[in-house]
């Protein structure tokens, strides 16, 4: 599975699932890693994120929001 967003991790055959995609972003996500998570989208990549005001482009952009969203959540 590829997608223009989503850079899958490169042990993730074919074969494995939607599912266990999202499950290894969750759990990236829930690893308050911000430099881990950015990690998981391709460097072209768009983030609709959740507490967003606009929607981001690109690794920088994606970047500032994680380090923004670790930041809230362990405050």
């Amino acid at each position: 599975f590829n997608s223009p967003i989503l850079a899958v991790p490169a042990d993730l055959s074919e074969s494995d699932s939607i599912s266990d995609t999202i499950i290894h972003w969750l759990k990236t996500v829930c690893s308050n890693n911000s430099e881990a998570i950015v990690n998981l989208y391709a460097v072209d990549g768009v983030l609709l994120g959740t507490v967003a005001e606009n929607i981001k482009f690109g690794r920088q952009e994606i970047a500032s929001y994680f380090d923004m969203f670790v930041k809230k959540r362990l405050s």
